[in-house]
């Protein structure tokens, strides 16, 4: 509310160069442990306060809003006969006071301060020993409560301008009237805490908030003096960093709706309640959407009437027809006959002839008047039925237009401000926070830039994007302009969704080993009422679903978008760029999350000594992976198959230490799939692989299901075939293997050298992120 005066938000208070040398925020400023280890700092700042609060005049929306409460006021006590109790009521979070000022006529009685009045200051608890560090006293202050003991313009209130701090904390501080230690700000500060170990003395904020609460009451109780009510909540300039005002107006609108709901359908109409929510960041009400009207500007600008339009010059031209000059009129010669009476002789002959003649024309010329008026009729119908008809597909294909549009604006404009919500408010505050008890860095910007990897790169190219679409709302409605200029930027997300998986793991991470942190994200949710129902991991894969989001409004774009429009080749050209670099993103992912696989692998699987193997190259990838029940030199067991696009690896779970120890292995060109027969008849289940170099007992598995069988013999046939197709792609690798059993002396394999395919009708790709999830408890 103050800020449009030009007092400083809750985002603009520290940032002073002073304050920025020293690497403070407000909510490290304004704190007990400043008042306790550095009272100059920590008075220089209220001082500081002070005198802008004293200096700076309220703007006019306070005087606005008392002449609305004046008339409130009046025309409540037409119709009410308590004269004590008022119609409306201020909660403020604001410290400044202004709402007392003796210009405006709010009464005390009427005005809540939730956090305290700067005006009012409190006993701090402890004497300052002169040149020695301040610690508390354990008895705490003495809930002593008094107006600021100063002149604002006092000498003792002065501050340096450089360095922004007190120049007479030590020597003249305020005391406390009553047990004299020194005073603080009757305000509530960072880190006060709550109860009976509160450094806040609560008098007076407790007694404004038990108001705020019986006044809530009493707008939405059911009794006959108040059952016609006719509410509205005006809420001005309250963020999300201080979301005390923003909360209680959600829960009073809440409230009213619930008691609402409990009346009669007859007594609904008489009661309605409804939040104006005037901010220019953050207008929106998630919890409650219909009742709340959103104004997106500041708050003087929503007070302040709109000037009267401009008086219209209304110009009449009255235009005459000139008169025809009357003809003179003739006395004298006798009238014209009418209707060509004309004086002449016929004989019967004539007449008959003449009545016959004229009959037969009139009913020929009848006839032809009468076809082709129908004929220009029914061609008239026709085509007006197909003018018509376009023209409804043209209106609705507009209209459609316009749909997708506002969808794509709207989301845009939602995402761009969640994008804004994480840096500010978990991002920044991250980088300076410090732990506690270290003094260190609660996370490091090691760890931060694996978290957040480049969203703040993300946010600056959607918000050029979001500039750009509002642009051609109001210009020529060009959009696909706007994603062609924009779609080389796109591919900055492609950093940021290979870096996605690792900063999942490490925000699972740091929630479990970092307590602080863990208080850190578990609190956002009580300042920041979009976290209340989405969570931090929840905001950080957003970017992902974003750009995945933007060929299919570009696609429904195009649907309704006619071919004649100036931006429907820009469209066209547009969804392709932006599909290719979503397919990108796609493929990178693909294979950052590949490396990361394999990588698990490797560390989760043992191959025996005397083994020159190595799993990890450019071109092998996994293509299958499961757990089955095995048999190989008749010895029975549970093991884990991994199943390459060149190899194939068998391993059994060592008892020891859990580790995936290797049985055998063997490039899948070289092997033969068959079946299991039993009895001489084909099991359903089972399949054998038999290394046809060695010729050494086949290896049975036991699959889940005939699918499951069905899937990993065509799958290893599929790319045992590629291999073979392509012995010039493949390199001799040379390696001695020797299990527990028997020794299979040197072998000959092959490793394939390009990546391959493995995107066939025949296989199903089931890697994962995590070891644990790809591979089934048996």
């Amino acid at each position: 509310m103050s800020a449009d005066g030009g007092i400083p938000v809750f985002s603009q208070i520290s940032d002073q160069e002073a304050y920025k040398k020293l690497g403070l925020t407000y909510d490290q400023i304004a704190t007990q442990k400043t008042f306790l280890q550095r009272p100059d700092l920590f008075y220089g700042f209220w001082y500081s306060c002070l005198r802008k609060y004293a200096l700076t005049p309220p703007h006019r929306g306070y005087s606005i809003l008392s002449s609305w409460a004046e008339k409130i006021r009046i025309k409540y006590e037409q119709y009410s006969s308590d004269s004590e109790s008022s119609p409306i009521i201020v909660l403020t979070s604001n410290v400044d006071g202004y709402f007392l000022n003796p210009s405006f006529k709010f009464k005390e009685t009427e005005v809540c301060h939730i956090h305290g009045n700067l005006s009012i200051w409190q006993c701090g608890g402890t004497p300052f020993p002169k040149g020695s560090s301040l610690k508390l006293l354990e008895k705490g202050p003495c809930q002593t409560v008094f107006p600021f003991p100063f002149p604002v313009d006092d000498v003792r209130t002065e501050v340096d301008p450089e360095t922004l701090t007190s120049k007479a904390h030590v020597q003249d501080p305020p005391l406390c009237p009553t047990c004299g230690a020194n005073a603080r700000p009757n305000v509530y500060l960072f880190g006060d805490g709550t109860g009976e170990s509160s450094f806040f003395v609560p008098k007076l904020a407790d007694a404004d908030a038990q108001h705020w609460e019986d006044f809530v009451e009493k707008i939405c109780c059911e009794d006959e003096v108040h059952k016609k009510r006719r509410v509205l909540i005006l809420e001005i300039g309250c963020g999300l960093r201080v979301p005390s005002i923003r909360k209680r107006c959600e829960e009073f609108l809440q409230r009213f709706n619930r008691c609402n709901d409990e009346l009669d359908f007859s007594m609904k109409n008489e009661r309605w309640c409804a939040l104006v929510r005037i901010n220019p960041d953050y207008p929106n009400n998630p919890i409650l959407l219909q009742p709340t009207i959103s104004l997106p500007t500041t708050g003087l600008r929503a007070l302040e009437p709109k000037p009267p339009p401009a008086p219209s010059v209304e110009v009449v031209i009255k235009m005459e027809r000139p008169q025809r000059p009357s003809r003179p009129i003739d006395l004298i010669s006798p009238p014209k006959p009418r209707n060509f009476q004309k004086s002449m002789t016929l004989n019967k002959a004539d007449i008959r002839s003449l009545k016959t003649n004229t009959g037969t024309l009139d009913r020929k010329n009848e006839m032809m008047t009468s076809f082709q008026t129908s004929a220009r009729r029914r061609s008239d119908t026709g085509s007006d039925v197909v003018d018509k008809l376009k023209e409804q597909k043209e209106l609705q294909s507009q209209r459609l237009r316009s749909h997708v549009v506002d969808e794509l604006i709207n989301t845009e404009r939602e995402y761009v401000g969640h994008l804004d919500l994480l840096i500010e408010m978990v991002m920044k505050p991250l980088q300076i926070k410090k732990n506690f008890i270290t003094e260190e860095l609660l996370v490091s910007s090691k760890h931060l830039s694996v978290l957040f990897s480049n969203l703040m790169q993300i946010a600056k190219v959607n918000k050029e994007l979001l500039r750009g679409l509002v642009r051609e709302t109001m210009d020529g409605g060009l959009y696909g302009h706007v994603f062609l200029e924009t779609v080389d930027y796109l591919k900055t997300y492609t950093q940021y969704c290979v870096n996605q998986p690792a900063s999942t793991k490490l925000l699972a991470e740091l929630m479990e080993e970092n307590i602080q942190f863990k208080s850190f994200i578990v609190a956002l949710p009580d300042v920041i009422p979009e976290f209340q129902n989405l969570g931090v991991n929840s905001f950080l894969i957003k970017p992902l679903q974003r750009i995945c989001k933007y060929p299919l409004l570009l696609r429904e774009l195009i649907k309704y978008t006619p071919q004649t429009h100036p931006d429907y080749q820009n469209l066209e050209e547009a969804h392709e760029k932006v599909d290719g670099v979503v397919l990108e993103i796609n493929e990178k992912t693909r294979e950052s999350e590949m490396q990361t696989l394999m990588m698990e692998i490797k560390n989760k699987i043992v191959f025996p000594e005397k083994t020159d193997f190595v799993l990890l190259t450019p071109t092998r990838k996994l293509v299958l992976s499961g757990e089955f029940k095995m048999i190989y030199k008749k010895s029975h067991f549970k093991g884990t198959l991994f199943f390459f696009n060149d190899y194939l690896i068998f391993t059994k779970k060592r008892r020891f230490d859990g580790k995936l120890g290797v049985k055998v292995h063997f490039p899948i060109n070289i092997c033969v799939v068959g079946e299991v027969t039993k009895n001489g008849e084909k099991t359903e289940n089972w399949f054998s692989i038999l290394n046809r170099e060695q010729f050494e007992s086949p290896v049975e598995i036991g699959a889940n299901s005939p699918a499951e069988k069905k899937e990993w013999t065509d799958s290893i046939r599929h790319h045992a075939l590629l291999l073979l197709k392509n012995p010039a792609q493949l390199g001799p690798t040379k390696f001695s293997y020797k299990d527990s059993s028997s020794s299979f002396g040197t072998l000959s394999a092959l490793r394939g050298r390009r990546s391959l395919s493995t995107k066939t009708p025949l296989q199903t790709h089931k890697s994962s992120s995590n070891l644990s999830d790809m591979v089934q408890t048996y």
